[in-house]
């Protein structure tokens, strides 16, 4: 089984156990709270696989939030539309941080782009094409693997005619993704 399989399996995983656990009426505040509490003690005893779950949920629902998106993302002017100084400074600090625990993310960069808190471009055959666009290919297509074992670092392709490739900072993708989609 490739990762990105299992990543898809474990993601649905948690969608199901969100699904089972909330529903539409006065107990959903009282369910909320007994499933964040029991979510933390699990993480607090099993990081590693609870990582990967919420990675898994993370991953899962971009790629359904950037599909529902596609349009928007094809009609962008390029990359001109995206404007970081709306994130807050400790969004940024934020981003650096993780940035920093992760060193390998910064290796092999051929270009540097305004989406460089969570995006690293290490091929490319058209340099100036739409980065939204190959990233959103890439997943929607399942061309992705994971680079770390939690899944904090995704490496991308797109088999296109781009050959595009990179390496995403999943958190900081999808604080971004989150902000515009």
């Amino acid at each position: 089984m490739k990762n990105n399989e299992l990543y898809y399996k474990r993601g649905l995983y948690m969608i199901d156990k969100l699904l089972n656990t909330y529903s539409n009426d006065s107990s959903f505040y009282k369910k909320r709270e007994s499933f964040v509490e029991k979510e933390f003690l699990r993480y607090s005893n099993y990081k590693e696989i609870a990582g990967i779950d919420f990675n898994s949920f993370t991953i899962t629902s971009l790629v359904a939030l950037l599909g529902m998106n596609k349009e928007n993302i094809e009609r962008l002017d390029k990359n001109a539309n995206y404007d970081f100084s709306n994130l807050s400074k400790d969004k940024l600090k934020e981003i650096e941080k993780l940035k920093l625990s992760y060193p390998s993310f910064e290796q092999d960069r051929i270009t540097n782009t305004k989406y460089d808190s969570w995006l690293n471009v290490t091929n490319l055959m058209y340099p100036t094409c739409d980065y939204m666009f190959n990233v959103r290919n890439g997943l929607l297509h399942s061309e992705y693997d994971f680079y770390d074992d939690i899944g904090n670092i995704i490496y991308l392709k797109n088999s296109n005619y781009t050959k595009f490739e990179g390496k995403i900072l999943l958190p900081s993708f999808a604080d971004f993704s989150i902000f515009y989609f």
